[in-house]
């Protein structure tokens, strides 16, 4: 591992903490090239007002920061893939993009259903804070992606929950639930907690279609899908989970789910 591989790793080891990436930001100044320091000014800023805004065509201000954040993703995923910007954790408008862990109507409203971009996030420091993307794409990728950022946060692109009498649930997927935007395939769902601090989990019948995790709301199971994605995604990356402010696990642990294939589809 070189010495800038291990300046990502502990970066993404520990989102949360922006000195390891201000220490970064140092180590680029010291002994990078001058696209080294442009990364450095980059990872300084809290947030550029330049991502703040989703268009197919970014504004001029906007494109030297989309153009970066692309390259962000560069050998990681596809080339097909376009990268969307959003607004930046900590932005003025970030409450009303990013609500319940997914993308709120307010981006829905900038084209941002009708046309499906491929990839989505919002930075932070430099660094992908937030994702969104569509589930198969993000089962097959998920190890590339949080070994290389720092992701704390995932959106499930079509995917919404269905209402029940009792709030909102997730179903595990099968072929009968095939194209359900409520149905979860198995290596996320089984990190998914339901009832882990609430008595909503409910298991009804053997067969796998019966499976189900039931929330109070559907905010509640938003919540619970995004760090369910963020659980699974850091054990495909051999990152330990993450822990809270006080030190406790913010997302639960299970056994590493053995999916990521070894090349990505052609099709991705």
């Amino acid at each position: 591992m070189t010495e800038r591989e291990a300046f990502v790793q502990k970066i993404c080891e520990a989102p949360a903490d922006d000195t390891a990436r201000l220490v970064y930001a140092d180590w680029l100044d010291e002994y990078g090239d001058e696209a080294d320091h442009t990364r450095a000014k980059f990872i300084r800023q809290r947030y550029p007002a330049a991502v703040i805004g989703l268009s197919r065509q970014p504004r001029p201000a906007a494109r030297p920061w989309a153009t970066y954040a692309r390259a962000l993703f560069a050998g990681v995923v596809p080339r097909a893939w376009a990268t969307w910007l959003v607004p930046s954790p900590g932005s003025p408008v970030w409450n009303r993009w990013w609500k319940n862990r997914t993308w709120s109507e307010m981006c829905r409203n900038q084209e941002f259903d009708s046309h499906r971009p491929p990839l989505v996030l919002a930075l932070r420091h430099g660094f992908a804070s937030c994702i969104g993307l569509d589930q198969r794409r993000f089962l097959n990728h998920a190890g590339a992606l949080f070994r290389a950022q720092p992701i704390e946060h995932v959106s499930l692109l079509g995917m919404r929950s269905t209402p029940s009498s009792e709030g909102a649930l997730w179903q595990l997927y099968s072929p009968r639930t095939y194209g359900y935007s409520w149905a979860i395939k198995e290596p996320i769902y089984r990190y998914l907690t339901g009832g882990t601090i609430s008595p909503n989990v409910v298991r009804l019948g053997t067969d796998s279609h019966m499976n189900y995790r039931k929330y109070p709301t559907r905010a509640d199971a938003l919540v619970d899908l995004s760090d369910a994605c963020v659980a699974f995604g850091r054990g495909m990356a051999g990152l330990p989970p993450l822990v809270n402010q006080d030190g406790q696990t913010a997302t639960q642990t299970a056994p590493r789910p053995n999916h990521e294939p070894n090349a990505p589809e052609a099709n991705s």
